[in-house]
């Protein structure tokens, strides 16, 4: 899995799907930030990592 962003773009793939979503609102992604979902169990990880490409 793997999600970036750059200007007013984000994206998203993983497994083959390509998702990409352009917010054009001048303060779109300024305060940074994480969000992770669960849809059943647990979420576990050794690292998320959060910094320029």
């Amino acid at each position: 899995m793997r999600v970036s962003a750059k200007g007013h773009t984000i994206s998203f793939i993983a497994d083959g799907v390509s998702l990409s979503f352009l917010d054009s609102d001048a303060d779109a992604f300024a305060g940074g930030g994480i969000g992770l979902l669960v849809h059943e169990g647990a979420l576990s990880s050794n690292q998320i990592h959060v910094g320029a490409s």
